[in-house]
């Protein structure tokens, strides 16, 4: 699905390769070392879908760049839900996180929890307090 939306609707193209440029932005030590799209079109042989660290953004950014689509068909949420990655497309869906947070927030939390180190953990919670911000 996400392959074929990305060659043939520019609102979901746009809105992917908005997230891919704000994960291309995120620190070295913190940016994937993947591509959205490349991700979209990789063969089964090469895909890293089966790892959480890719396929929890992924699934992120294909939630986001439906909502666009949705809303660039002119159709409005009164309500919205999600689980595990879904909350944060849900929470962009509801107007809490733009797109480039809600891919940005995901990838960077997935990152850290691959890891156990303490100062990773505190990495994350600045990047959150940071996102959240305008919140409080």
């Amino acid at each position: 699905m996400g392959k074929e939306l990305y060659a043939s609707s520019y609102p979901f193209r746009s809105s992917i390769e908005k997230m891919q440029q704000s994960l291309d932005s995120l620190p070295a030590k913190d940016k994937p070392t993947w591509n959205l799209v490349d991700q979209l079109y990789a063969p089964t042989e090469t895909s890293r879908v089966a790892e959480a660290t890719v396929s929890q953004p992924l699934c992120t950014a294909l939630q986001v760049a439906l909502v666009d689509v949705l809303d660039a068909a002119g159709i409005k949420f009164f309500a919205v839900v999600g689980h595990s990655s879904g909350e944060i497309g849900a929470a962009y869906a509801a107007g809490y996180l733009s797109a480039t947070d809600a891919v940005w927030l995901i990838s960077i939390l997935e990152f850290f929890f691959m890891s156990s180190r303490c100062s990773d953990v505190l990495r994350f919670g600045r990047y959150v307090s940071n996102i959240l911000a305008p919140f409080s």
